[in-house]
């Protein structure tokens, strides 16, 4: 028998100019992972996936997502993010940002599925249809 847990949360995440022009870096903080992109929206869809491969990645190793254990980003990110949100403009389209830096908020949701390995060994959690909302549902405020 297999039992099922729902998990749900927000994930921080910043996303600023890259030193490449016309790149954009997109950072999870609460997970410290980065991904890149030509444009906001594809750096927040490429960091996406990551986030789904993190989760993916901790479930194989026996950690419970979406944190799984894993250490934030370094407080000077997670203090930037704040200011924004809290100074920052809400934009609509991203593709008209002009602005060094967004602050977004990523909702993640999972299933998880407990299922034994072998007769008489503890549980095991595997996700069943791992999801992130889409980038255009976030919520994004840029200094």
């Amino acid at each position: 028998m297999s039992v099922s847990q729902k998990l749900s949360t927000n994930l921080r995440v910043l996303v600023t100019r890259s030193e490449v022009p016309g790149e954009w870096v997109s950072h999870c903080l609460d997970l410290d992972v980065v991904s890149q992109g030509c444009s906001v929206e594809s750096a927040l869809e490429m960091l996406r996936e990551a986030v789904l491969l993190c989760v993916d990645d901790d479930l194989a190793d026996g950690r419970v997502p979406p944190l799984g254990g894993r250490q934030r980003a370094p407080s000077e990110y997670l203090e930037t993010w704040g200011k924004i949100m809290m100074n920052g403009t809400q934009v609509e389209q991203l593709d008209k940002v002009a602005a060094p830096a967004v602050a977004a908020i990523l909702r993640v949701e999972l299933e998880l599925v407990a299922v034994p390995i072998s007769a008489g060994a503890p549980e095991k959690f595997q996700a069943r249809t791992p999801a992130t909302r889409p980038a255009s549902d976030l919520s994004y405020a840029c200094v």
